[in-house]
């Protein structure tokens, strides 16, 4: 009865260190392809970069420009929170 056992904790661990090396194959394969892919992929952003083969983005709008920068001034004039004063019921004053 106890070689049985032996042997069963013997067969579980052989089939675990190959399962353990076939997966770190596996992964090790799926790493490096992505690795690949990235550094294609980088290569030709920087290749369309170096070439001028690129789509600026679009213009922004004149107003919603007006409004971002009147929303920086603003918080650039107060960017201190503990001015804000609240109401008796808790809202902002």
């Amino acid at each position: 009865m106890e070689y049985v056992i032996i042997l069963a904790i013997v067969l579980f661990g052989t089939l675990n260190a190959v399962l353990i090396w076939l997966f770190s194959r596996i992964l090790g394969k799926l790493m490096v392809n992505g690795l690949n892919q990235l550094d294609s992929n980088l290569a030709e952003a920087i290749k369309k970069v170096m070439e001028g083969n690129f789509e600026l983005p679009e213009q922004q709008n004149p107003l919603i420009a007006y409004f971002l920068e009147s929303m920086k001034n603003k918080n650039q004039q107060s960017p201190d929170i503990s001015v804000l004063s609240r109401d008796d019921q808790g809202k902002f004053a």
